[in-house]
């Protein structure tokens, strides 16, 4: 009995064995087969999908930090929609030290150096990169690139699948910006406004779904972006709708200003009348917690401030020659103001990438294509002249060492212009200059500075100026305006006693002109706010008045 006993539990211990093996196969298999299914799953889905990088750009933007945009086009057969799961690598020479690459992580806000983000995706511009779509994307490099060299950008898709294309260096200027940011950032709706906003180094948001301008101030009105309204007191404004403050949050490390500044906005006047004039001010402080130490100031002045557009332009401020270390655990603040000499309030807009208002501490002017000089005729100039309507424009570098009097009589060194309030209308107190007939035809794409070499009359120290250039194109009959720009300053001469650069910046410039016409600079003197007549000097080595073209 025992023994039947020993033999059947034997047996079932047996079975048991063999159960527990015949399952532990079967999920095995199971899992293998899962696996495999997965594995050849993935395979079809690689099989399916392509890339393609069509183009790739990199910035020459003193805009913002460096940055290169690839366009690519989804030519298999599968949709995206998991971009955190794409990587970005790039390998590229720096300014200064060795080749090496960086992968770049991805963010769906603002976009950080080393990170990268969805621009859009055409046609549809949504989050679903379908096949046949073509989508955009941008990064933003640690370190900026030397000039000159190419890199190597590979694009992979979350199955592995990848396209690699080399990109061109040919200009990228190095910038250290901070941008101007509503709270939250990045925007997620309509706030009421807020006496203190946030600047950072963070390019502000590029994905698709935050490209329309929101209202950060529903406590005033109902429009996008920010109104200020018209102050006559400068720094010392008190009142909340009549100023704007950015600040960077208390430092940890130093920043030291060297160099020219950067005041980049865009804006409209209230509502966005037509050949009206604009003027903000901006003003940079040094925020201890307690109390504040003025740094610089500049301000944006445009005698047509809309220039033909119905809607928010981009308007830009250099100040030059800033010198200043502020200390860790202070702020670096920028407060900004419409002038009372503007025509109108104003709107600002700002925290959205196509408007994204900066202020740039460390400018560097790109290398231009082409430079176009001022001259006096003849040139180089061997003595005084009396005024001429119309003076040489072209790339020949000054080689004078002599500012002569250009409108004779007087002893008054170079050229004499009064004041007007009619811009480009003005019947007499204006200066032209033209190129000869162009043989070839003249690109302007990009960014058009202006360095003009000016004083006010008899230097008289403590006054306000301000000056017009446009540039037309004539065909010998007639003109088409291609830019215009203005500078201003409350205090022209800063405490010189002679001739000083100021530069007019035109941004965004694009515009041909043909074979056989001619590139005109037209140049005015503006009473705005009790401006001063003006001398200007040009065609000399000391003082080259010149047109940089991008």
């Amino acid at each position: 009995m025992g023994a039947s006993i020993g033999t059947l539990l034997v047996l079932s211990l047996m079975f048991v064995a063999v159960m527990i093996t015949y399952r532990s196969d079967l999920l095995a298999g199971e899992m293998t087969g899962d696996s495999m299914r997965e594995a050849n799953a993935e395979q079809g889905r690689r099989s399916t999908t392509a890339v393609s990088i069509t183009d790739i750009t990199s910035s020459n933007a003193f805009r913002c930090d460096s940055k290169a945009i690839a366009s690519l086009k989804n030519t298999g057969d599968e949709a995206f929609g998991a971009f955190d799961k794409m990587d970005i690598f790039t390998w590229y020479t720096p300014e200064t030290g060795d080749p090496f690459t960086k992968r770049f992580d991805y963010t769906a806000g603002n976009l950080a150096k080393g990170e990268w983000t969805l621009r859009s995706i055409t046609p549809d511009n949504n989050l679903q990169w379908e096949p046949g779509e073509t989508a955009e994307f941008i990064w933003r490099f640690v370190l900026p690139q030397k000039v000159g060299s190419s890199g190597y950008v590979t694009v992979s898709t979350p199955n592995g699948v990848s396209d690699s294309d080399y990109v061109a260096f040919d200009n990228v200027v190095s910038s250290d910006c901070l941008f101007l940011h509503n709270n939250p950032t990045p925007p997620t709706g309509d706030t009421a406004s807020q006496p203190v906003l946030p600047m950072d180094d963070e390019l502000p948001s590029a994905v698709p779904q935050l490209t329309s301008l929101y209202n950060f101030d529903t406590d005033r009105d109902g429009d996008p972006g920010l109104k200020l309204k018209k102050s006559k007191n400068g720094l010392s404004e008190t009142n909340p709708e009549k100023f704007q403050v950015w600040r960077t949050g208390v430092l940890g490390s130093p920043i030291a200003i060297s160099g020219d500044v950067l005041i980049d906005l865009w804006t409209a006047l209230d509502p966005p009348h037509l050949a009206e004039h604009g003027v903000a001010l901006a003003y940079l402080r040094d925020y201890d917690g307690a109390s504040y130490t003025e740094i610089a100031n500049g301000a944006l002045f445009a005698r047509d401030w809309q220039s033909g557009s119905t809607t928010f332009v981009e308007r830009m401020s250099l100040i030059q020659g800033v010198s200043y270390t502020i200390p860790a655990g202070h702020e670096l603040e920028l407060k900004l103001l419409v002038d009372d000499a503007s025509k109108h309030d104003m709107w600002l807009a700002y925290d959205i990438e196509a408007t994204n208002s900066l202020i740039n501490l460390s400018f560097v002017a790109p290398t231009p294509s082409t430079s176009f000089y001022f001259h006096n005729n003849p040139t180089p100039p061997t003595e005084d002249t009396d005024p001429q309507a119309l003076l040489p424009l072209d790339t020949t570098v000054p080689t004078a060492a002599f500012l002569y009097n250009y409108d004779l009589p007087g002893a008054k060194p170079g050229l004499e212009l009064s004041t007007s309030s009619l811009g480009l209308a003005e019947p007499s107190e204006f200066q032209v200059w033209r190129t000869g007939a162009l043989a070839d035809p003249l690109v302007i794409s990009g960014d058009v500075l202006v360095d003009l070499w000016s004083a006010l009359r008899q230097f008289q120290l403590g006054f306000s100026g301000a000056v017009n250039l446009y540039l037309r194109d004539y065909d010998g009959g007639s003109y088409t305006e291609i830019a215009n720009g203005s500078v201003f300053a409350e205090d022209w001469q800063e405490g010189s006693p002679t001739f000083i650069k100021r530069t007019i910046m035109m941004p965004d410039v694009s515009y041909t002109v043909p074979i056989g016409h001619v590139l005109e600079a037209r140049l005015v003197v503006d009473n705005i706010k009790s401006s001063k007549d003006m001398w200007f000097a040009y065609d000399t080595t000391l003082y080259p008045s010149v047109i940089k073209l991008p």
